[in-house]
């Protein structure tokens, strides 16, 4: 931008006024150009791809909007409408950013947020032939370029991209695609809205076409806080119950690597050592942090028939800082998936369209910090108990022996003897300067309330 070039502009002028050294000039031209780069970069992730900012009196929000020229993701896997950038709770805890890097537009998995898709298996019209034409829900019509099955992750061309119409306020964004292909066609809508610490993401989704529509949906959900890497401690709950024959079909050290909060027992018949799988958990944690080797990945099979169980999960980083989402959907399936750059719970569902039919469902994802979550969890801090609980013994150890001590002391008992004595000719002294009546009804009340404040101080 202007200001930009009028700020690099007055840092070469300072430059140049470093004199004839010949070393000196050419270090500095060299962290000039390095400078000029890295701000054209920044502007570049900052203003380039178009954007809405939705924000609350505790959000910010960043959404991309869908553009099939500048677009921030333009590719053929995941939906359009569905990227959300980077997320500001209370004006300084951050989520979300770029899990693969440099960022690319146009490569399948460069997806960012919540990353929703549909037809991951088999997009309506698909056939395995060169040249082919098919209809991918929220992207547009793409072309397959080879005689194969369809892969999720393949970069497709896509040929007609479809058309956005966005609205946006200052808490909420709508925006709606049509797009047709032969018998097939769809209407998808989408608006997102902030209140609070609260996304809310609402879906409408109507068959267009003439043929039916069955495809499986999720999002793909990419947890990650800027700066950090998928860690020691991040912690996520699933939606339903898991046992150690859950994490059977699990690759890349997951079942090292991931630990409940209460140990799953492993059956002697998989191979591994333990026992009959009789402890299962819905909380899970990293024992250490990923390296960029590491892959996780679990498919937990069917997890749960239509309407069995309630769609929510939250995931934390190690501090306590996370989100969790509900969905009103039914779900069917569970993937868990991490590399050392995010870590993402993906709840799948099917769903079936007939011609003219339409479907909707909301997303609500409330953030949450570290102090709302509890910053010592029982898992991660399990430590603190064992100190709780030495400190205690400890005070009472000290109170029994000096009681011990005062009761075995007989200067002590004279000394309090005394005093007690004392106290009590100076009560009948400042008496006497009052009427009896008055004298006797004071020290009642004083006796009492004496008697009320020791008995709960020691009861402590």
């Amino acid at each position: 931008g202007t200001e930009k070039g009028k700020w690099l502009a007055g840092v070469a002028t300072w430059g140049a006024s470093w004199g004839s050294d010949r070393h000196a000039m050419w270090v500095f031209w060299e962290m000039y150009v390095t400078l000029a780069l890295l701000l054209n970069i920044n502007l570049a992730l900052a203003k380039d791809y178009p954007n809405s900012v939705l924000e609350s009196e505790r959000l910010k929000v960043t959404v991309y909007t869908p553009d099939a020229e500048k677009g921030y993701y333009r590719a053929s896997r995941f939906e359009w409408s569905s990227m959300i950038g980077r997320v500001t709770l209370d004006d300084e805890i951050t989520f979300f950013e770029d899990w693969r890097t440099p960022h690319d537009p146009r490569v399948p998995e460069h997806g960012i947020g919540f990353a929703e898709e549909f037809g991951m298996a088999n997009p309506p019209g698909f056939k395995p032939k060169k040249g082919s034409k098919f209809l991918k829900i929220g992207v547009g019509v793409c072309e397959n370029d080879a005689n194969a099955p369809y892969g999720f992750n393949y970069p497709y061309s896509v040929v007609e991209p479809g058309q956005w119409v966005t609205e946006s306020s200052g808490s909420s964004l709508s925006m709606h695609s049509t797009m047709n292909l032969g018998n097939y066609g769809y209407y998808l809508a989408k608006n997102i809205s902030v209140e609070g610490a609260t996304l809310r993401i609402d879906h409408t989704l109507r068959n267009t076409g003439k043929m039916p529509i069955s495809t499986w949906s999720y999002s793909h959900n990419f947890f990650n806080r800027p700066g950090q890497h998928t860690g020691l401690n991040f912690t996520f709950q699933t939606p339903v119950w898991l046992t150690s024959e859950s994490f059977q079909a699990c690759s890349g050290d997951a079942m090292k690597i991931l630990e409940p909060t209460s140990p799953l027992k492993i059956s002697n018949a998989t191979g591994l050592s333990g026992l009959a799988p009789t402890a299962p958990s819905k909380k899970f944690r990293l024992s250490r942090t990923l390296n960029s080797s590491d892959v996780l990945y679990c498919d937990f099979g069917q997890v749960s028939n239509f309407a069995d169980v309630d769609n929510s999960f939250s995931v934390k980083d190690a501090e306590g800082n996370g989100f969790t989402k509900n969905g009103t959907e039914p779900f069917q399936v569970l993937h868990f998936y991490a590399v050392n750059t995010t870590l993402a719970l993906e709840p799948f569902w099917h769903l079936h369209l007939e011609p003219n039919e339409k479907i909707s469902w909301t997303h609500h994802v409330k953030f949450t910090s570290a102090l709302e979550n509890g910053v010592i969890d029982e898992f991660e801090y399990e430590g603190v108990e064992i100190l709780v609980a030495f400190l205690l013994a400890l005070f009472l150890g000290f109170a029994l022996s000096a009681k011990w001590i005062i009761s075995k002391c007989p200067n002590y008992k004279r000394s309090h003897a005394s005093r007690k004595f004392s106290a009590d000719i100076e009560g009948v002294e400042d008496g006497s300067r009052g009427s009896r009546e008055g004298f006797s009804s004071e020290r009642s009340s004083s006796f009492r309330n004496y008697g009320s404040m020791s008995s709960s101080s020691f009861g402590r």
